[in-house]
């Protein structure tokens, strides 16, 4: 995993979050309280599991020590209270993935806790699992969202690549470039929204060029190029 792909991974999972937690800050600390079909048994616990692990990980990478120190529901009994310590706990990575040199990043890290054996693991699983494991509970209490009106709308990671902001500009060139080569003339997305969530494949965009997918190889590179587009026009 080079920078920009670290960068970009914390940055993703920080817009991600604040999405997620923009909608759920309009609830009332009792709504986010009754038990769904979630991991854990509801918004507010997914949202505070989140929390932890994004801290307990980060600290085991940064510090060589998890924290002792568990999070709890309780802690937060107001919306705006895991909302602060969120976005304090995503900017830390913001700060110290960036500062990680190549050797740093690709190395292994010892960490553990009191009366626990030391556990080795490389940097980069170590952000991989973060963002990975955020993403299904992140993904979980947005669909529980969205059966309350308040979906957060697009998390999708390719998406955000596509849209080129912040370090991930220089990777979406990168990845786009080789699908623009290949669809000359340009690809016209016909946008349709099927119950108001806008599907983003080559059979809902309606590309112009037919057999795409086959003249770029795959369909995951369909998708992509269509992603790209959405993002230009939205």
């Amino acid at each position: 995993m080079n920078r920009l792909e670290a960068v970009s991974l914390v940055e993703f999972n920080h817009r991600a979050n604040r999405r997620l937690l923009r909608k759920a800050s309009r609830l009332p600390i009792p709504a986010l309280c009754p038990r769904g079909f979630l991991s854990y048994p509801s918004i507010l616990v997914s949202l505070v599991h989140i929390l932890a692990t994004q801290w307990h990980s980060r600290e085991a990478a940064q510090s060589r020590a998890v924290p002792v120190m568990t999070l709890s529901a309780r802690d937060f009994p107001t919306t705006e209270a895991p909302r602060r310590r969120w976005d304090s706990g995503d900017r830390a990575p913001l700060r110290f993935v960036p500062r990680l040199s190549d050797g740093e990043r690709s190395g292994s890290v010892r960490y553990g806790w009191p009366r626990a054996r030391l556990r080795s693991r490389r940097l980069s699983q170590i952000l991989m699992h973060i963002v990975i494991h955020v993403t299904q509970h992140r993904s979980e209490s947005a669909i529980s969202l969205t059966s309350r009106d308040l979906s957060p709308g697009s998390l999708d990671f390719i998406r955000y690549i596509a849209g080129g902001r912040g370090a991930n500009a220089r990777m979406s060139t990168r990845v786009l470039w080789p699908i623009r080569r290949m669809t000359n003339p340009p690809l016209v997305p016909r946008r349709q929204a099927t119950h108001g969530l806008h599907r983003s494949d080559s059979s809902i965009w309606g590309l112009s060029r037919p057999g795409l997918t086959a003249q770029v190889g795959h369909a995951e590179d369909a998708y992509v190029a269509a992603a790209s587009m959405q993002a230009a026009h939205e």
